[in-house]
């Protein structure tokens, strides 16, 4: 029985720095070409970035309009490929963006942002969303390639997939702590 016990528990030895822990999530979004990108130039410490943010956030969780967009954002401040991008986008709007906030939904832009713009930016979504002419004016730029984006819902699977990792993580643990213990008390049994 000592030998079983010492061959288990040095092929759990092998075994355990070679698991590895990668659950695969899944998440369910409109087909290709449904959504509607809202594309977001911000700068880190930008307090109207900031508040734009907290208002996109409160937006993505209304049912009224959660469905219709995506957001991607493009920090402009520490990335030159990013404040690149913005600046060709300005020059599709035939515009200067010389600060932060600079967004983009379907064919329209907006500098700055204020509370006053929330029912613009709501019109421009839906009407980006209604109409199937609408062009992205940001994704088929040339520096678009070059440029460092997160979008909402590669954030929210990211956030997942951590989640689950860890949660697998703990699994395992729990399992070797078992496996320990059982052969602790076997072997005090044994003496």
């Amino acid at each position: 029985m000592k030998k079983i016990l010492t061959v288990l528990l040095s092929v759990l030895l092998v075994v355990m720095p070679v698991i590895n822990v990668n659950a695969k999530t899944t998440t369910t979004t409109k087909k290709a070409g449904e959504k509607v990108n809202f594309y977001i130039f911000y700068g880190s410490t930008c307090g109207y970035c900031k508040a734009l943010h907290e208002y996109t956030a409160k937006l993505e969780q209304n049912p009224d309009f959660n469905y219709m967009f995506n957001i991607v954002d493009f920090e402009v401040w520490g990335n030159s490929d990013n404040a690149n991008l913005m600046q060709d986008v300005a020059k599709e709007f035939n515009v200067q963006a010389n600060g932060v906030p600079f967004y983009v939904i379907g064919e329209e832009y907006f500098t700055g942002y204020a509370e006053s713009f929330q029912t613009k930016i709501e019109a421009a979504i839906k009407k980006a969303y209604n109409d199937a002419n609408t062009k992205d004016m940001v994704s088929t730029l040339e520096s678009y390639k070059n440029a460092t984006k997160t979008t909402s819902e590669a954030k929210k699977a990211e956030e997942k997939a951590t989640k689950t990792k860890n949660y697998g993580a703990y699994i395992v643990l729990g399992l070797t702590t078992v496996i320990i213990i059982g052969i602790i008390i076997v072997r005090s049994k044994e003496v």
